[in-house]
């Protein structure tokens, strides 16, 4: 996730920052989102440019290429932000009624009320699988999170 933009914004670069580099992948994007809306962001911004490199050859390219597997994700994404988006800006988000057990497992969580609807958003920002015991005001579950998962639960 790239530094606060504003107050209540935050920036996810989509781009490989050289030729070298990779895309991010659908799953650590949707992991940066959850990240940031679970701690406090009103809004994202997601931007990718294209930076000019010069290789080894001598030859001037852009870096900025279209990851096919992006342009077929943020459609999907897009819809799902828009439903859950009114959840973060019209409720109430709060850190401090979800735990986990163990408590050190490295997850980040909320949980969103937003009229009768409630939801606990939980988010693995590792590269690793982790188990954990989830509990929040009226649920309590058990669950593997996969690398990168963004699990929401809506009750």
């Amino acid at each position: 996730m790239d530094a606060p933009f504003g107050r209540s914004y935050r920036r996810i670069v989509n781009h490989r920052r050289t030729p070298l580099n990779r895309f991010p992948t659908p799953e650590e994007i949707r992991c940066m989102a959850y990240l940031a809306l679970n701690n406090g962001a009103k809004g994202l911004l997601f931007y990718a440019w294209g930076d000019v490199y010069h290789t080894e050859q001598g030859e001037w390219v852009s870096g900025f290429k279209y990851s096919d597997s992006l342009l077929q994700f943020f459609p999907q994404f897009n819809r799902e932000l828009e439903e859950i988006g009114v959840y973060y800006l019209r409720g109430v988000v709060r850190k401090d009624t979800v735990r986990f057990e163990p408590s050190d497992v490295g997850l980040d969580a909320a949980h969103v009320v937003h009229g009768k609807t409630e939801a606990v958003v939980v988010v693995n920002p590792t590269p690793k699988p982790v188990r954990a015991s989830i509990s929040a005001p009226g649920i309590r579950f058990q669950k593997e999170f996969s690398p990168f998962e963004v699990y929401v639960f809506k009750y």
